[in-house]
């Protein structure tokens, strides 16, 4: 992720997203399709301004919001005490710090990205509202109470959330966050091309514009598991590893070469051969 930060390539409607939540410390989500470069914002700020490595939260289905702040480690806790709290034993090595208490620790603002928020259990967005707005609570476990100090309130970190927008999330989360919505259009896949060009074999222009087209062409039949801009990089790729020549990207969908680098299933292109 940090070596492709490089060839991000920033839309004028996501720059003006990004400002705004700079300037006004809010969290920033962002939602969009798998491929469209949500992810990668978050590393881009980061080498943009220099807030060192990105603290990234990659959110599960089980995940809880505490998650995020700290991890607290019950089963070892509880056989080191071989079952019986009050030991001696101290809390807090068993309590590792969460990307958000690193955040307000650090010396300059980092980049937090809470990636993929969509896949979390209903109440966890609900549930980080507060931390989000006050940076600062308490480890139930320790008794530790953390938080963000005023005069360090210029550091606090930029949070970058992710959604694929698999599932809804709450009104109230939804009203906290400052909200950029990055589509997936020929002109995005084009730019992202146009960065990795050389790494691709430097193909020609003409070549490009057709197997681009071709492939939104297979996005519109493939609706379930759409191929997104990594695929289209791996098939551009493979293009040029076995010599494709452009005449090849003229036939129908379903005889394109090497449709196993954008459709992953058979079911994927078996579907592809029925509407072709």
């Amino acid at each position: 992720m940090e070596q492709g930060a490089r060839f991000y390539q920033l839309d004028d409607s996501v720059r003006v997203a990004v400002n705004t939540a700079l300037a006004l410390g809010e969290p920033l989500l962002v939602t969009g399709e798998p491929g469209t470069g949500k992810t990668q914002l978050a590393y881009y700020l980061a080498e943009k301004l220099d807030c060192g490595p990105v603290l990234r939260f990659q959110v599960k289905s089980t995940a809880q919001a505490n998650d995020v702040l700290y991890q607290f480690d019950a089963v070892r806790y509880f056989h080191a005490g071989r079952g019986e709290v009050g030991t001696g034993l101290d809390p807090r090595d068993f309590r590792e710090k969460g990307v958000l208490w690193k955040a307000i620790e650090s010396d300059r603002p980092r980049v937090v990205l809470i990636d993929e928020i969509d896949k979390a259990p209903r109440d966890f967005p609900n549930d980080l509202l507060q931390a989000l707005d006050e940076y600062q609570w308490t480890v139930l476990e320790t008794g530790e109470h953390q938080r963000l100090p005023s005069d360090k309130w210029d550091l606090r970190p930029v949070v970058i959330i992710t959604s694929n927008e698999e599932h809804k999330l709450p009104a109230a989360f939804l009203r906290r966050c400052l909200h950029c919505h990055i589509p997936f259009t020929p002109r995005l896949l084009a730019r992202a091309v146009a960065a990795r060009a050389e790494e691709l074999g430097s193909p020609s222009q003409s070549f490009v514009e057709l197997a681009l087209k071709r492939f939104m062409e297979v996005r519109e039949v493939v609706v379930r598991k759409r191929p997104s801009t990594a695929e289209a990089l791996v098939w551009l790729r493979t293009l040029h590893v076995f010599g494709v020549e452009e005449a090849q990207l003229h036939s129908a969908l379903e005889e394109l070469p090497h449709l196993e680098a954008l459709l992953k299933e058979e079911e994927e292109r078996e579907l592809l051969k029925r509407r072709g």
